[in-house]
């Protein structure tokens, strides 16, 4: 039946038996049911294309694609996606995964993720979840864990652990470990691969019964040098007056005890046996101190350690036989006594001699080789004494040479041969000589025949001015000139007759022509080997090492308003480059080249050499020639020639040590 018409029913309405109920009674309608417990109440299943449910809802059994919800609790039921702010479930639930907000914290394969923390409640299952053996981890990390306590596990490895509690341990590998606070070892036997194991504690409870040297016993062996004490020993105390003090080094675990004598008097000291006595650069003993007693096994005697420093009474410390009486006068008393041949030293070094004096610690005697015997002079060998013969490193000044053998000779610091003859010959050379046989001495004066320019010297000029001058104990000025002038001598003689005094000079107020030269008494030196040009205003300074001791006698050649004559000089402050000494400003003949070593300790090597201008170098005048400290040498015996435009160039091995002077004129 079709009914298009509205309608109301009033009083109820029932369509067949459980099909279709109103009830106006309870104001609700039943849908298979008379029997109506809510506004609508359905007894069977709905479906929908969509369904809004308002308020709180109970469905037993709820599917769909989707469900958008506020409350919702479900009992059975199956949603591809489930939205909302509240859901509650009962029974079993499956999901895909499961997140909060826009992190997944449970995801499809079942992981925790972005877990932020857990509460106290979960943390203590989780505790409580592992405390309980057994637990087997297939890799364990721990991280920012200082204490790990383990118990039950057969074999545990552990690398990089700064500290580890481990009880209960079968064995235990460990590596990169910085302290094993304590160890405690039920049984079993502690062992090395290699290396030692150094143990802490009395030792009261290691057993040695490994090892069958030591009879099976307990605790530490303790022996001397003389021999085996004993074994077994775990525990050692050392007391009486004869002990002293004892240091113990807890970074290696070594004590060390120190004995001194004991009985009464207030003090004591070490003592000890042996070949090399406390204190002494060959000893590995502790440093002596005041009353020590040591029994040298060479001397087959013991020695007291006197040190007047302690007692206040001096500056010495020294070890001195203690035997109160000298035995047939075979032993040397410190001041004033004589002794037997049989004194031993150190072989000693340039810098600490075997035996040197009080004050200069660096000079005396040493041995530089086996059967060398040396002469340190501050810091530097000075003589040597070999199966060859006597090296002397320097200059040897002498009144006087004797010996058969044949004599080196040298000129200009070159060094020429050996020669047990001399012959001077030569063109305008006249030659007069006095030996002097007591001293073996023979003096040979030189004389220029007449003719050849009216003047000596390789100027070829006379000599017209000469000026004596008393030396001072100060670098101070014997001469200035006024005008271009040549200097052919500064003749120093030593006028006190007893002793011997040294004299230093210099050109142009800085550059030597003599360094510390020694003087004897009544001996004179001359200081040019070759003239030397001042220019206006240059000046000669001398000085000696004693006031009034030294005369001088400068003889001089005026040029006045001359310019050709030249006279430079300079200082070589760069090791190993060549510095220019004098560019010729015209074709020039080369007089002289003095060269000066004023470092006054070591020796310098020397290049000099003439270029063209672009500094090629054309020839050599010497070539690594070694210039002893204080020494000065004069390079050319004859002149030589230099054409304009060129340079003649020094070279030192060292910087600061070598000074050059030249003297030249020019002759285009």
């Amino acid at each position: 039946m079709a009914v298009n018409k509205n309608f109301v029913v009033k009083n109820g309405l029932e369509v067949n038996t459980d099909l279709i109920l109103a009830d106006v009674t309870s104001n609700s309608v039943g849908i298979g049911t008379s029997v109506t417990n809510y506004k609508l109440h359905v007894n069977g299943g709905i479906g929908a294309t969509d369904i809004t449910v308002t308020g709180f809802g109970t469905i037993s059994d709820l599917s769909g694609d989707t469900i958008n919800y506020t409350t919702a609790t479900f009992s059975v039921g199956t949603a591809t996606t489930l939205s909302g702010s509240t859901l509650n479930y009962s029974g079993i639930a499956t999901v895909g995964s499961l997140s909060v907000g826009a992190d997944e914290v449970i995801s499809s394969a079942k992981q925790l993720k972005n877990i932020a923390s857990l509460d106290s409640t979960t943390t203590a299952t989780i505790e409580a979840a592992i405390a309980n053996a057994p637990n087997t981890f297939t890799n364990l990390v721990v991280t920012g864990v200082s204490t790990l306590g383990v118990t039950g596990i057969t074999t545990l490895n552990v690398t990089d652990t700064s500290t580890l509690g481990v009880t209960g341990i079968t064995t235990l590998n460990v590596s990169g470990i910085t302290t094993l606070g304590t160890v405690e070892i039920s049984s079993g036997i502690v062992t090395a691969t290699s290396g030692i194991v150094t143990y802490y504690g009395d030792g009261t409870n290691l057993s040695l019964a490994g090892n069958s040297d030591l009879l099976s016993s307990t605790g530490i062996g303790i022996g001397t040098t003389g021999g085996l004490v004993g074994y077994g020993i775990t525990f050692v105390n050392f007391y009486g007056a004869g002990v002293s003090t004892s240091l113990y080094d807890s970074s290696v675990g070594i004590a060390t005890i120190f004995f001194e004598g004991g009985g009464g008097g207030g003090g004591g000291g070490a003592i000890g046996i042996g070949s090399t006595f406390p204190g002494t650069p060959a000893s590995l003993d502790p440093a002596p101190t005041n009353g020590d007693l040591f029994f040298h096994i060479d001397y087959g005697r013991t020695f007291i350690y006197y040190d007047e420093i302690t007692l206040g009474v001096g500056s010495t410390a020294v070890w001195i036989d203690s035997a109160p009486f000298n035995q047939g006068g075979l032993y040397v008393n410190k001041y004033g006594d004589n002794m037997y041949a049989g004194l031993g030293v150190t072989i000693g070094s340039l810098s600490s001699p075997s035996v040197y004096f009080n004050g200069y610690t660096n000079s005396g005697f040493y041995s530089p080789a086996a059967n060398e015997f040396g002469v340190v002079v501050s810091g530097t060998e000075r003589l040597n004494v070999n199966a060859s013969g006597i090296n002397v490193i320097g200059i040897a000044t002498a009144t006087s040479f004797k010996g058969s053998a044949q004599v080196g000779v040298a000129t200009g610091g070159v060094y020429i041969g050996l020669a047990t003859q001399f012959n001077f010959v030569g063109t305008g050379v006249s030659v007069t000589h006095e030996y002097d046989s007591t001293v073996g001495i023979a003096t040979v004066n030189f004389f220029a025949e007449a003719g050849g320019g009216g003047g000596s010297g390789q100027f070829n000029t006379g000599i017209t001015s000469s000026l004596g001058y008393a030396v001072t104990d100060s670098m101070a000025t014997a001469y200035t000139a006024a005008d271009t002038v040549v200097v052919h001598s500064i003749h120093v003689t030593n006028i006190d007759g007893t002793n011997s005094a040294d004299i230093s000079g210099q050109l142009y107020g800085e550059y030597s022509i003599a360094y510390t030269v020694p003087v004897p008494p009544g001996s004179s030196v001359e200081l040019l080997k070759q003239p030397k040009v001042l220019n206006t205003g240059d000046t000669i300074e001398l000085q000696a090492n004693v006031n009034g001791d030294l005369h001088a006698t400068i003889s001089l050649e005026p040029k006045t308003g001359d310019t050709t004559y030249i006279g430079v000089g300079t200082d070589i402050t760069s090791a190993a480059t060549y510095t220019d000494l004098w560019v010729a400003t015209a074709d020039s003949v080369l007089q002289g080249v003095l060269l000066s070593n004023d470092d006054g300790v070591d020796d310098v090597k020397a290049n000099v050499v003439w270029t063209d201008g672009a500094d090629n170098i054309v020839g050599y005048y010497t070539y690594e020639m070694i210039i002893p400290a204080d020494a000065t040498v004069e390079v050319l015996e004859q002149p030589k020639f230099l054409p304009s435009g060129y340079k003649v160039r020094v070279l030192a091995n060292q910087a600061n040590r070598l000074e050059a002077i030249l003297s030249a004129r020019t002759i285009a």
